[in-house]
């Protein structure tokens, strides 16, 4: 599942010492809260390029968590690293760019 997944990862990069305890808290927040909601669920060896590209048009439509509208770009991007950096995309469906 992408969620266990993409936790997994931030997981083993923190314990490795790879990443900080700061950074490692940012990249869960992005994937609680801009990753899980929209393709958590998903199996990582299904995930299709067309899934990735309905989660970040419903992020700019209406990602905020406070449900107030959406979130810009950069917000948008910040999560597309998450997931380029922990390889989440690269498992058989192609890179999205922002």
């Amino acid at each position: 599942i992408v969620a266990d997944y993409v936790r997994d990862r931030i997981d083993r990069w923190q314990s490795s010492g790879d990443i900080s305890e700061r950074t490692a808290g940012r990249c869960r927040d992005l994937c609680n809260f801009r990753i899980v909601p929209h393709l958590g669920a998903k199996l990582v060896q299904k995930l299709r390029t067309l899934d990735v590209e309905e989660s970040y048009m419903t992020l700019r439509a209406n990602g905020r968590t406070s449900d107030k509208g959406g979130l810009g770009s950069r917000t948008i991007g910040h999560a597309h690293g998450t997931g380029r950096s922990v390889n989440l995309y690269g498992r058989g469906i192609a890179l999205i760019g922002r």
